[in-house]
């Protein structure tokens, strides 16, 4: 539980391709701490495909809209 909330502070933003390799590594970080079978190598091309794909663009962001 977060109890110390003077050292907050960060920006919050949008994902990049850039950002691929970090959170792969994240969720790596976040499986072995849950003792979770292991990643597979290619988990930031697969990341980039559910995050980065135009049908993944419209369950998070809808529709574009209308002219």
């Amino acid at each position: 539980m977060l109890t110390d909330t003077t050292r907050l502070g960060g920006t919050v933003r949008p994902a990049v391709l850039a950002d691929l390799p970090t959170v792969a590594r994240l969720r790596a970080a976040h499986a072995a701490f849950e003792r979770a079978e292991p990643l597979p190598d290619d988990l930031a091309a697969r990341l980039e495909s559910a995050l980065f794909s135009a049908c993944a663009s419209k369950i998070n962001h809808g529709p574009p809209d209308s002219p």
